[in-house]
């Protein structure tokens, strides 16, 4: 005889639903955490920018006057504890933590934490709370422990006989929640390597959106459109071999990418040819583009607009002269009219 398997009663079943099944409900909504299936992601639910930063739940320094207390905005976050599904938790209004006094020698590192407790499974007490994890002081200090299920927000550099915390002293360790399928917006405390739970997973990042790739294990940008440009030509005179006239720094995007590059300068050359080339990685490495310059004459040159291939991490790019031919003459450069300039395109 065939036997179901039964679930967890869907909502709202002969109008009466447990806690539990309650949320997990609710926990279809919420945005998953990688491990899954009944995972969630710990975090902050983000709803308010303040400065272009986000608010909800954040640690200041006491007001008006700083102390051994801390204020906390308001917010809501989901917490897990394991078996019972994703908690959604509400501080409902600013608020105000206080910790222990400083050591007389050492500092200590504080840790300030969302935490949830319920009487159901085995805790003394039942509810919500933010509060302070005082940790020992010493020469140097570690963190304390963070209680099962807890959501860390902050850590607090308590220096020793020290009596009023400044926003110095904080450090902002939030972590970001989202709506399942939504975007999530990262907070300060979220690791940027971090994966993605599922493939198509969105969040915005830099300015931009990100999908996660579940069949490369990647995030990867979307049709994000990037330019760099560097103007500032170095003048030279007497040069022989491959010497970089214009540097530039393209930063990690966190995703793959192709640089689509381009470069100009006025070049003179004599007794010899003297090229322009944009190079990749180092000034002697892999040449991106060519422009042939004059023989025994100045010219304004332009190279070759060229891509790279795929590449990932922070690069630098080089604009270079280089004698071509023969092995004798020199080159040099004017500081004039000229640039490097690159496009990133999300690969």
């Amino acid at each position: 005889m065939p036997t179901p398997q039964p679930g967890l009663d869907p909502w709202a079943v002969q109008k009466k639903i447990g806690t539990r099944d309650a949320r997990y409900a609710l926990g279809a909504l919420l945005g998953p955490a990688p491990g899954g299936p009944l995972a969630w992601t710990l975090g902050v639910l983000p709803s308010m920018s303040v400065g272009g930063q986000l608010v909800d739940l954040k640690v200041y320094p006491d007001t008006p006057t700083p102390s051994l207390s801390l204020r906390v905005q308001a917010g809501q976050a989901v917490l897990v504890r394991p078996g019972q599904g994703p908690y959604v938790c509400t501080l409902d209004q600013l608020g105000r933590v206080t910790l222990d006094p400083a050591d007389s020698s050492h500092a200590r590192i504080d840790l300030i934490v969302a935490v949830i407790t319920d009487e159901r499974i085995g805790d003394p007490t039942t509810g919500f709370a933010v509060l302070p994890i005082t940790g020992r002081p010493s020469a140097t200090p570690q963190l304390p422990q963070v209680p099962d299920g807890a959501l860390v927000l902050a850590e607090v550099t308590v220096g020793a006989n020290v009596t009023q915390l400044t926003s110095g002293a904080i450090q902002d360790r939030r972590k970001g929640a989202a709506m399942r399928t939504g975007i999530h917006v990262p907070f300060p405390g979220d690791q940027a390597a971090a994966g993605g739970a599922f493939g198509g997973q969105v969040r915005f990042r830099n300015g931009g959106l990100e999908y996660w790739d579940a069949t490369a294990n990647l995030w990867k940008g979307t049709h994000r459109l990037e330019t760099f440009e560097q103007t500032v030509i170095a003048e030279t005179s007497g040069q022989t071999g491959v010497t970089p006239i214009a540097t530039m720094v393209i930063p990690d995007p966190g995703y793959p990418y192709r640089l689509v590059v381009h470069g100009s300068a006025e070049l003179t050359s004599r007794d010899c040819r003297a090229d322009l080339q944009t190079r990749l990685f180092t000034p002697t490495g892999q040449i991106v583009g060519v422009g042939v310059g004059a023989f025994n004459a100045g010219a304004w040159v332009s190279t070759q607009v060229r891509a790279t291939g795929v590449i990932t991490g922070s690069h630098s790019l080089y604009l270079c002269g280089s004698r071509i031919y023969p092995e004798s003459g020199t080159w040099g450069s004017a500081p004039h009219n000229g640039s490097l300039f690159a496009l990133r395109i999300p690969a």
